[in-house]
């Protein structure tokens, strides 16, 4: 049990690859789903830009200690959106919090935190992913 984030492809390049019009795309997610009926033969990996996993339950324990010391009492998008739990799931971070998760990593990165190294790397091609796709950071 961990937890691990997603980007899923933008459907516009599905759509180039395999098609218009063979798919839903859930809102709040942006995953292409196959529309009922169509029988298209598409691999699982190909709805995903991205995938990573940010760590197991005590490890994003960890990590939100360490960010809440640098940052305490203040509201962030990693500490309240990310690391608030080792295994949450279903939600996601939007293109509208996108730039404040930037200045975060940007912030962190500064710090030169060791411990956040591989957290901020995770994040970073998130977020490079999300932006290229037009689509949220999902976690799942």
């Amino acid at each position: 049990m961990g937890l691990s984030a997603v980007v899923f492809r933008n459907v516009s390049e599905l759509e180039k690859q395999f098609g218009a019009g063979l798919f839903d795309v859930d809102e709040m997610t942006g995953e292409a789903i196959p529309k009922p009926g169509k029988h298209i033969d598409v691999p699982r990996t190909s709805f995903f830009a991205i995938q990573r996993r940010i760590g197991n339950v005590s490890e994003v324990e960890h990590l939100r200690a360490i960010v809440e010391q640098l940052w305490p009492g203040q509201e962030s998008v990693i500490g309240k959106q990310i690391l608030y739990s080792g295994s949450h799931s279903g939600d996601a971070i939007e293109p509208n919090d996108y730039s404040r998760l930037q200045e975060e990593i940007s912030l962190l990165k500064s710090m030169g935190v060791m411990q956040l190294a591989g957290v901020i790397e995770t994040m970073e091609s998130l977020l490079i992913a999300a932006k290229a796709e037009r689509n949220p950071i999902v976690f799942v």
